[in-house]
């Protein structure tokens, strides 16, 4: 076996054929494939990690506890969830209420595990973020259970998402997407947006909005921005999705939309606003963004850091806002996913093609370009095609323990489960990027 050593370029040439006129791909036998190689995905996925394990495969075959939704059991539930949603859409009642009860019981499983290995005397040192925390569960718990018509599990669920409020304000609480409280702002929103007299969480919103509006807020040559640190106290001042104040930003811009009395603090939208326009000028002659505040170097293209994940924040920012630059600067970073968004590193949502592809679709449905359609179908193509997983399946990188594999190769943000979400959304037509689109 030949193995690709690290290097600077993380990405596999993208060989397909642009968007032209007269020249377009065949979507239904696209979308034949994707049905073909979801029900492959998932009897793997099953073999290893069925919906109720109480353990994670890693790619050394060792199996390990972790019950996060990022990497862990937590993950099972949202792919049932997704499956879910996508029989729902087809009107595929059988299949429909079988995944309903599977994500149910992987819900018990992991509420089980979470009360096992979650002490209370820990409680000011975790997390409430979607991804890693236990808002997430109760989160899902919820949902499910009001599909359920389960109303006293649906109460109890809300109740306890509502109830990890007072995290948010712990000195240990952090402010990004993946650890912190912008991730539980996104679990708020999620409920809010599912059902908003069920889950009537204006409130909470309102305070956790508040939290990162103050935690933020930072005079820059007399003009007031949002800026944060991870960690908070002394960490770099990241700009991703997952990391980062772009994130943030989204998650915020997305609170002002969904819960319209927002939109009446005129400091918060001056803030968000003069903070968009700074974080453009860090866009750079390539298109990409950086890492951190103080890089100038943009050669990351994925979710987590980079241009993928900063898109939607681009595009909200112009439907916010309405200035032209947002769109241009939003345009300019989908070319950056297009030419560089094939990577090395597989098909994962985190830092993956089917990530990448995601923010490809976002572009099209925020335009209506079918450019963007086009390009979005080229890269789930490339999920299988074998000359690009070849190429994937023998790159060496060191930061992983086995070559060619996550190091939870099952999970939902580095692994199949990812995938096979990824697909379940293609069926079903509910594009939004897991634990992030609203």
């Amino acid at each position: 076996m030949i193995l690709r050593k690290m290097e600077n370029k993380r990405y596999i040439d993208n060989t397909y054929e642009d968007h032209v006129d007269g020249v377009s791909i065949d979507e239904k036998t696209l979308l034949a494939n994707t049905e073909k190689h979801l029900t492959s995905l998932l009897t793997k996925l099953y073999e290893k990690c069925p919906p109720t394990s109480q353990l994670c495969e890693e790619s050394t075959g060792h199996q390990t506890i972790d019950i996060t939704m990022y990497t862990g059991t937590c993950g099972n539930i949202y792919i049932q969830w997704r499956l879910y949603e996508m029989y729902k859409k087809r009107e595929d009642k059988p299949n429909r209420e079988k995944r309903l009860d599977s994500a149910l019981a992987a819900f018990k499983i992991n509420e089980a595990l979470y009360k096992k290995y979650n002490k209370p005397e820990e409680r000011k040192r975790r997390t409430p973020a979607f991804f890693m925390g236990e808002p997430g569960l109760y989160t899902l718990g919820a949902i499910l259970n009001r599909e359920k018509e389960d109303m006293k599990e649906t109460e109890r669920c809300f109740k306890k998402v509502i109830g990890d409020l007072e995290m948010c304000s712990f000195s240990t609480s952090e402010d990004e997407l993946l650890y912190g409280n912008a991730g539980y702002l996104y679990c708020l929103l999620l409920l809010f947006k599912t059902d908003p007299i069920k889950f009537e969480c204006r409130k909470p919103i309102v305070e956790v909005v508040n939290l990162l509006k103050k935690s933020g807020e930072k005079i820059i040559d007399g003009k007031g921005i949002l800026s944060y640190r991870f960690p908070r106290k002394k960490g770099n001042e990241y700009l991703g999705g997952a990391h980062g104040t772009f994130g943030i930003v989204y998650i915020l811009l997305k609170a002002v939309e969904i819960v319209e009395e927002l939109k009446k603090d005129k400091e918060l939208m001056m803030l968000l606003e003069s903070t968009c326009d700074q974080l453009l000028t860090l866009q750079t002659k390539a298109g990409n963004f950086p890492t951190t505040l103080n890089s100038k170097k943009g050669d990351l293209v994925h979710f987590c850091h980079g241009a993928p994940g900063l898109i939607p924040t681009l595009l909200e920012a112009h439907k916010t806002f309405d200035k032209k630059v947002y769109l241009k600067s939003a345009l300019t970073a989908g070319e950056v996913v297009w030419k560089r968004g094939i990577l090395f590193k597989g098909n994962s949502l985190c830092h993956g093609i089917a990530g990448n592809a995601y923010f490809l679709h976002s572009l099209y449905r925020y335009t209506e370009d079918l450019m963007w359609k086009h390009r979005f179908f080229c890269f789930l193509d490339a999920t299988w095609n074998e000359s690009i997983q070849q190429q994937a399946s023998t790159y060496d990188d060191p930061g992983r323990k086995v070559t060619g594999m996550p190091d939870s190769p099952y999970s939902l943000m580095e692994g199949m489960g990812g995938t096979v979400v990824f697909y379940a959304d293609v069926i079903s037509g509910k594009m939004l990027f897991p634990g992030y689109e609203l």
